[in-house]
């Protein structure tokens, strides 16, 4: 490829970001569609900061930032100082890094280099970084589940011994201890899990702020949203939101009430079910909690964080 008629640009228009974005987006991906990453930019208030490679006048390459300015909830990698910038969507995306038409590797360095140096990048596609000093931020976790008929199947293939019927043992003590009712996609009850979730995470909870409770309503919009309500002895006490996107089930989040022993065992099974029956191949439980994720065998994928400094 001949560099000579590439030169940089700063996106900062809305609409013209969207055009160059779904020019360059892969489209594999739920983090690679427009609509997803909008709807966590659209209630910060941030400025947008798309970094542009073109080559004849067409955009060959795209690295999508924001701009944070240190308001609202604020993720883990966050430096010292603000504003800084950070990718598009910040840390509720994964696998991050740059779009490019193909025959302009030999770019990205030149695009970097343009870039401020209060420039975080995070979370950032593990298989993306290695020419790169970037640091491991934290694992994001994933559960193929195409060889399943039901979760089940999934007990008897990933979990042994002791600890598997322990887990049956606790599924079956709460159906036997209590009247348990499941049903699907009561959408009103997304209000009971910001509550659930609110009750045992307090000012934790993402949910404590007003902006993120629309977010997860704007997304019942533009995406397939699976709400999964249990309720014991007829209150709605466990309520969980998955994205179903081109065969991987989305675990957005839940609310549970921690009081009732297993019951959030027993939710987080009903998700691998609904996943098994809607033909998804790919549960993606998406980052940070990792502790029961682990405990239910879903494999660790890191994610990296990049300084420029």
């Amino acid at each position: 490829m001949n560099n000579r008629h590439v030169y940089f640009s700063i996106i900062t228009d809305i609409h013209e970001a969207e055009k160059i974005w779904n020019a360059l987006s892969p489209h594999a991906v739920i983090d690679d569609e427009w609509e997803f990453r909008v709807t966590f930019f659209k209630s910060l208030g941030y400025t947008l900061y798309f970094c542009v490679a073109y080559d004849d006048n067409q955009p060959v390459m795209l690295l999508p930032l924001q701009e944070n300015t240190g308001k609202k909830l604020q993720p883990p990698y966050r430096p010292e100082y603000s504003p800084f910038l950070e990718v598009f969507g910040g840390d509720d995306t994964d696998d991050n890094w740059i779009f490019m038409k193909s025959g302009y590797e030999s770019v990205i360095d030149q695009l970097l280099a343009r870039l401020p140096k209060n420039t975080v990048l995070a979370p950032l596609a593990h298989e993306k970084v290695g020419a790169y000093t970037a640091e491991f931020y934290t694992n994001k976790y994933l559960m193929p589940i195409n060889d399943y008929n039901n979760y089940e199947n999934y007990i008897d293939a990933m979990w042994s011994g002791s600890s598997k019927k322990k887990l049956r043992q606790q599924i079956r003590g709460l159906y036997s201890k209590y009247t348990v009712e499941v049903r699907h996609n009561q959408y009103e009850d997304i209000e009971k899990m910001f509550d659930l979730n609110m009750k045992r995470f307090g000012d934790r909870s993402s949910f404590s702020f007003a902006y993120r409770r629309q977010i997860f309503k704007d997304f019942m919009k533009n995406f397939r949203v699976e709400i999964i309500s249990i309720l014991v002895n007829g209150i709605v006490e466990s309520v969980s939101y998955g994205i179903i996107y081109k065969g991987v089930y989305i675990g957005m989040n839940a609310g549970t009430n921690n009081d009732i022993s297993d019951l959030g065992k027993l939710q987080v099974l009903l998700q691998i079910d609904r996943a098994i029956m809607l033909k998804c191949t790919l549960y993606d439980a998406g980052k940070g909690s990792s502790r029961w994720k682990e405990e239910f065998h879903f494999e660790s994928l890191p994610q990296y964080k990049l300084y420029l400094e």
